[in-house]
């Protein structure tokens, strides 16, 4: 349990802490906020994210599993940070259902 938290942390900061600042905001859910809008920056951290957990989950007997969900700040659906958080959310369990280990959706 602590090592898949402490091991997903480093996996997602090493990704994503290159290009906006990675958070444990409580449990096994992390917040990477991310200060650029540059669309191509994020996918490609996003798809060396994926390959570094293919990779690392061929060392594993039980594989790790991160589901992503992902938003463009947009002042008019997200009025509040919890409004923001929530169509993340919503994204996420959308790539969880799709059995997708690593997506990104873009408004």
């Amino acid at each position: 349990g602590d090592d898949a938290i402490r091991t997903s942390y480093n996996l997602i900061d090493q990704h994503f802490g290159t290009i906006g600042k990675s958070y444990r905001i409580g449990g096994d859910e992390f917040a990477v906020i991310i200060p650029t809008q540059d669309i191509v920056i994020f996918e490609k951290a996003c798809l060396d994210f994926d390959e570094s957990i293919r990779q690392y989950n061929e060392k594993l007997y039980y594989p790790l599993g991160i589901a992503l969900g992902s938003v463009i700040y947009d002042p008019v659906h997200d009025m509040t940070v919890k409004l923001m958080m929530h169509r993340a959310d919503t994204n996420m369990y959308k790539a969880k259902r799709n059995t997708v280990k690593v997506t990104f959706k873009v408004p």
